[in-house]
């Protein structure tokens, strides 16, 4: 991180933690004020002091989760690095990966891990263990991002290699109604027709590979999913 940036973030730290003290103070004069006021005055009083204290709350987890999740990406990018530069087995990869959830579970680089742990363990055909990941990765992932349909992509992948079809189409039409599902929409039309089509359901099948040719720009993929329509009509 670049020195400035370093310094505007001390700084907004400073100013956060120079307003709560203002407010704790004040919530101290105001708590001294109430036990001299009447009872409706004492209601008035209290209730500003709930606020004052949850503001108080809210500004401290904040920064809390904000250095939480900061720490979390500094290990993300440190590990990620050793894996470049490093020539590693695939089970040092997996440990060095694994150190960042171990450390801090409930952060977007530990989603962003299992999602990769996913993908290695579905690459080596452990379909048990690459599951398991990807429902950890959408435990936590951020639902506004990309990574929430990746992950149920790749649920819907493992399932499908399994032979458990129902799973998969499930898996496949929730990242279609993920929010950023929409980025992926011609490939998971494609996924669940294929699916239909394992399961013989040609009709089902057909429906979907159309939708998907209706939205493919690629011309190898047009010309892959057209000879695929025309084969299923023969």
């Amino acid at each position: 991180m670049p020195s400035g940036q370093k310094k505007t973030d001390w700084e907004n730290k400073l100013r956060e933690l120079e307003l709560q003290k203002k407010l704790l103070d004040f919530s101290q004069r105001l708590r001294a004020f109430i036990e001299k006021q009447s009872k409706t005055v004492r209601y008035i009083a209290a209730a500003v002091l709930l606020v004052i204290f949850v503001l108080l709350g809210f500004g401290g987890w904040y920064w809390y989760d904000k250095n939480y999740q900061e720490k979390a990406w500094q290990l993300y990018y440190t590990n990620t690095a050793k894996l470049i530069h490093q020539h590693r087995t695939s089970q040092e990869i997996i440990g060095t990966l694994q150190e960042i959830p171990s450390r801090y579970p409930r952060s977007q680089a530990a989603a962003i891990v299992y999602y990769r742990l996913g993908r290695v363990y579905q690459m080596g055909n452990e379909t048990k263990i690459a599951i398991f990941n990807y429902k950890n990765c959408l435990k936590i992932a951020n639902k506004d991002k990309e990574l929430v349909p990746l992950a149920q992509i790749g649920l819907g992948y493992c399932y499908e290699m399994s032979g458990k079809y129902d799973e998969a189409l499930e898996s496949y039409r929730s990242a279609m109604e993920a929010k950023m599902g929409g980025l992926f929409a011609s490939l998971n039309y494609q996924n669940i027709a294929r699916v239909y089509e394992l399961k013989g359901d040609i009709p089902a099948a057909l429906a979907h590979y159309k939708k998907a040719l209706a939205l493919l720009k690629e011309p190898s993929s047009i010309m892959l999913v057209r000879n695929k329509i025309a084969s299923l009509s023969n």
